[in-house]
């Protein structure tokens, strides 16, 4: 179990009574690093020559079976918090599994959203050690050893184990970049990944998630009363970099368009707001709001015929299909607003084409992926 965003040095010692208000703030249980336990997991089934892979529990935290007051939120999920976004986990499972993976095996996924020969990750935040002068500086990587290096000076190499794809560093803390250099078996850098230290929040990043080209989830939310897009916020400097532990309020309006907030939420464990409400606190420096359709543009005109005639106090715009010339589905404008920041807004694009609900946008993945991965081996 881990808790995005909550670094080692702040909570240490999450199995013994987890971490309290003297630690950190309440409702921190947990902290982002169990990538030793995951291994040690791991270990236990991928060794075994019979044994064909491993199952993960969960993919994402959960609400409910909370270690207590306030959290209300199960932290089992590797691959992202209760919210969607990406917990640091998912990068040790992605340099052990994807990354390490041949791109000549024909059982290497394709066309997947990041795919890398290398994963390299720093878990922690660029920010000073709660206690004494050394940060523990932790980074997921599955390249054959990590030079670190703080401000351009070399600050600590370490071979990376194959299975335990981490390794772990004590490093003065000054402010600046920390950069992680990934070195593969003969010297050569083949990847990196740097963090630094960040200034007071100055602007927020809006971005549409899903659905979104760059994730993989399709081009557009259909307009069919149901389909949800998911939209992101990050707090950022004046350099646009995260604001690690920033807790801005943000508040979501549709400015146009067939849509409404439907629910909104940041990844934090121990939010006990009412989802139902426009607006949230961010959670490490982000917040998600997700955005209903309010029309039905795209369901057979048969369903649609019927939906006029049974359910006239819908909140649902049913577009007639015996309307001549009607008009399709507009895009939906969504802004986010935060006292003393500019309000920003993006356009979620909008279809009337069912191929873009979220299941055929998979299936057609999936049939890509195995085209593909039949066209490699048969060559």
């Amino acid at each position: 179990m881990s808790q995005r965003g909550v670094d080692q040095d702040v909570c240490p010692n999450p199995k013994d009574g987890g971490c309290t208000s003297s630690q950190g703030k309440q409702g921190v249980f947990y902290n982002n690093n169990i990538g030793k336990c995951t291994s040690e997991q791991v270990i236990e089934s991928d060794e075994l020559e019979y044994v064909a892979g491993t199952y993960i529990w969960s993919g994402f935290d959960y609400l409910g079976e909370a270690r207590g007051w306030p959290q209300n939120t199960k932290c089992r999920g590797t691959v992202a918090d209760v919210a969607g976004f990406t917990k640091e986990t998912a990068y040790w499972i992605k340099s052990v599994w994807l990354s390490n993976i041949s791109k000549s095996d024909a059982g290497r996924p394709v066309g997947v959203v990041g795919d890398a020969a290398y994963t390299t990750f720093i878990i922690e935040s660029w920010v000073p050690p709660p206690v004494g002068s050394h940060r523990n500086i932790n980074v997921y990587s599955n390249a054959a050893s990590i030079r670190l290096e703080l401000n351009g000076k070399v600050v600590g190499l370490q071979q990376v184990p194959y299975y335990a794809a981490q390794v772990t560093f004590s490093v003065a803390y000054a402010p600046g970049n920390l950069t992680a250099i990934a070195l593969d078996a003969s010297g050569a850098q083949v990847d990196m990944h740097s963090i630094a230290t960040t200034g007071v929040v100055a602007a927020m990043q809006f971005t549409v998630d899903a659905p979104s080209a760059a994730t993989g989830t399709g081009d557009a939310v259909v307009a069919d009363g149901e389909d949800v897009a998911m939209l992101g916020i990050k707090l950022v400097d004046s350099n646009g970099l995260m604001v690690p532990g920033s807790t801005n309020n943000i508040t979501f309006s549709v400015v146009s368009g067939p849509g409404e907030v439907y629910t909104t939420h940041n990844g934090d464990p121990a939010n006990i707001k009412s989802n139902d409400a426009p607006w949230n606190l961010a959670y490490h420096g982000l917040a998600r709001v997700y955005i209903r359709t309010t029309a039905d543009h795209a369901t057979s005109a048969e369903h649609r015929r019927r939906l006029l005639q049974i359910d006239q106090d819908s909140t649902v715009y049913v577009q007639d299909p015996d309307v001549a010339h009607a008009p399709g589905p507009a895009d939906i404008v969504v802004a986010a607003s935060s006292p003393g920041l500019q309000t920003v807004q993006v356009t979620i694009p909008v279809t009337a084409d069912i191929s873009q609900l979220p299941v055929a946008v998979a299936a057609r993945a999936a049939r890509l992926g195995m085209v593909a991965e039949l066209k490699e081996v048969s060559e």
